[in-house]
């Protein structure tokens, strides 16, 4: 659960050459939920120290639901998941340009199913 305005960060872990999933309650400061239907959301992942973006999961691969629209779900495919370490990321709502998410993502390493 992540709260609009000052946001604290929030950290998940996903495995190597698996699937990205991941889930946010969108939430005001009073434990409210924010409606985000309408809005366009990305998730952005980047090395730690430079902010140096290394990939945008947008579109197909963000869906928004819940009862009240603000709950956002992250699917991606394994290629989001090659390398094994800790990055940031920052979950945006680009159409009023606000931070709603951020925090570090965790890949632990595992040998590969193929």
């Amino acid at each position: 659960t992540v709260s609009v305005g000052e946001v604290v960060s929030d950290n998940f872990t996903v495995y190597q050459y698996a699937v990205l999933s991941a889930t946010f309650t969108i939430v005001d400061a009073n434990g409210d939920a924010v409606d985000v239907s309408g809005k366009t959301i990305v998730l952005r992942i980047y090395r730690l120290n430079t902010d140096t973006v290394l990939s945008t999961l947008d579109g197909a691969e963000v869906i928004i639901g819940g009862d009240s629209s603000n709950t956002v779900t992250v699917t991606g495919t394994d290629q989001y998941t090659q390398a094994a370490g800790t990055f940031g990321y920052v979950l945006w709502n680009t159409t009023d340009d606000t931070v709603l998410a951020k925090g570090q993502m965790t890949v632990k390493e595992v040998p590969d199913s193929a």
